[in-house]
């Protein structure tokens, strides 16, 4: 009976290390000390029982960042990572930190104690960085480039872009260091947290600081409602830029020392023709991304550099186009991200085929030598309805539907037996409202290659895995994915439609 309860114990103790080794375990305030950082970014290094290591990133954000910096003298901080470690000389302390911004103390705040056991598992060796900021004035998302934050007081606040001028951005940008500064007009970075509190700027062009500049503080003169942005450079600003045109089909730009994108406002062929001539190609067909992915985010994307540039389509290059004016984009469409499919014979034209009679069959479009179809896989019914429609539109017809009954089964099998064949390319991730005229107002990709997928196309990934088991399940998949992405190849899941007059 003893024998038996000994090893009950020990079997008990056992499944508590491995658990303990598996898992982390909630922590509490005592013990965790945060080490000095500077105010370049820098990786967050924390202490706890004279042990020095690192803070996993996994939901590191702002929140917790301020709490670090204001706990160490500082105003306020952004978080910065995941942060590669290389060759990591210290383990992971603490994981899964969550502050509300207001905590004095980060060991206040809830986090996870991580076991040295589970920093085994921790493959990809990345920390928490941070950024502690003193400044009184501060740009938001980037150090180079983002929304005017002033600290006042207690908290930032924003600056009205009402009569806010390339003097005014120079003064900003000369209180960070930079030579140079560039107006970006107007709310340029998406929403912010922080109310607009200064406003009717006026700089003469020699301040050092934009708090030298004559303002009105604390008065509601902002009926625009627009905050003011800048970018910032050591270089003075010429008419040169760097375009570039991503696997993806997006399309950005570098101007002032600054990456950046083209905003879709009055964006189509017309632009995308001349940027498909600077690149070397006959001409170019406009479409859309959907700005709301991952790899589409205000930070990655840069400034807005430019929207409503009405090229005519003639010009062999877009600095030649009529409307170039850098930063001044307006209202930037936060839905849309322009994309170019560029050719070298004939443009994008869409048609059915092999229907039974004109009015209906499959849903082919072409460029060049190049045939594609439209594939449903990211799609349900209903949307394929809406679809349908769209397309029979685009063709003339006053509406369409579906031929076959849009479910998947009907896809794979009675469309690959009515509709015999592969295609070359297909538009996928197909996103419309339904009142649509054509595939142009829709948000889709154009895939080309088998096995070519684009830096964005498959979202699910192998970052933030912390043990084999997570490893495990995200490859399955993520290759689960690439299967269904490939499926279109096989035939399966085309835009069958039919057309009414």
């Amino acid at each position: 009976m003893i024998f038996q309860n000994l090893l009950a114990s020990t079997s008990a103790l056992l499944v508590a290390l491995v658990q303990l080794g598996s898992m982390d375990v909630m922590g509490s305030s005592k013990g965790i000390k945060v080490l000095p950082v500077d105010l370049s970014p820098s990786i967050v290094y924390v202490e706890k029982d004279g042990i020095k290591g690192f803070i996993y990133p996994e939901d590191w954000d702002d929140n917790d960042a301020r709490v670090m910096c204001k706990q160490l003298g500082y105003k306020s901080g952004v978080a910065l990572g995941p942060w590669d470690l290389g060759h990591p000389l210290y383990p992971y302390l603490i994981s899964n930190v969550q502050c509300n911004g207001t905590k004095e103390h980060i060991g206040n705040c809830k986090f996870n104690e991580t076991s040295p056991l589970l920093n085994l598992y921790r493959r990809n060796r990345i920390a928490a960085g941070v950024h502690c900021i003193n400044e009184t004035v501060r740009l938001q998302p980037n150090a180079t480039f983002g929304a005017i934050q002033v600290w006042d007081r207690d908290n930032y606040r924003l600056v009205c872009a009402e009569g806010f001028d390339d003097l005014a951005a120079q003064a900003v940008c000369r209180s960070l260091g930079f030579t140079y500064g560039k107006s970006i007009c107007c709310s340029a970075f998406g929403r912010m947290e922080y109310s607009i509190v200064y406003s009717n700027i006026n700089c003469t062009g020699i301040e050092s600081s934009i708090l030298e500049c004559d303002y009105v503080k604390y008065f509601a003169n902002c009926t625009s409602e627009h905050y003011a942005s800048v970018a910032c450079s050591n270089n003075p600003e010429n008419e040169e830029f760097e375009l570039k045109i991503h696997q993806s089909g997006k399309v950005t730009t570098r101007h002032f020392d600054n990456s950046g994108f083209i905003c879709a406002n009055d964006f189509d062929d017309t632009e995308a023709t001349v940027i498909c001539k600077e690149m070397g190609y006959k001409g170019g067909s406009a479409y859309f991304h959907s700005r709301h992915t991952k790899y589409s985010t205000v930070p990655l994307l840069g400034v807005p550099w430019l929207a409503n540039i009405a090229c005519e389509g003639t010009e062999k290059y877009l600095g030649k186009c009529g409307k170039i004016n850098w930063g001044s984009v307006g209202t930037c469409d936060e839905n849309r991200l322009p994309a170019v499919y560029c050719y070298n014979k004939t443009g994008f034209s869409l048609a059915l085929v092999n229907g039974a009679d004109k009015d209906n069959g499959l849903v082919v479009f072409t460029v060049d030598d190049k045939e594609g179809a439209i594939c449903l896989r990211d799609s349900v019914t209903e949307e394929r309805q809406k679809l349908a429609a769209i397309v029979c539109k685009q063709l003339g017809y006053r509406n369409g539907g579906l031929l076959l009954n849009g479910t998947d089964a009907e896809n794979e099998f009675t469309a690959r037996k009515l509709f015999p064949g592969k295609s070359d390319m297909f538009i996928t991730k197909i996103k419309c409202k339904g009142n649509e005229s054509s595939l142009a107002e829709c948000t889709f990709r154009i895939l080309e290659g088998r096995y070519d997928f684009p830096e964005d196309w498959i979202s699910i990934t192998l970052d933030g895995c912390q043990n084999s088991s997570c490893y495990r399940a995200r490859s399955y998949n993520r290759g689960y994915a690439f299967l269904n992405e490939l499926s279109c190849w096989a035939g399966k899941r085309r835009l069958v439609v039919k057309c009414f007059l």
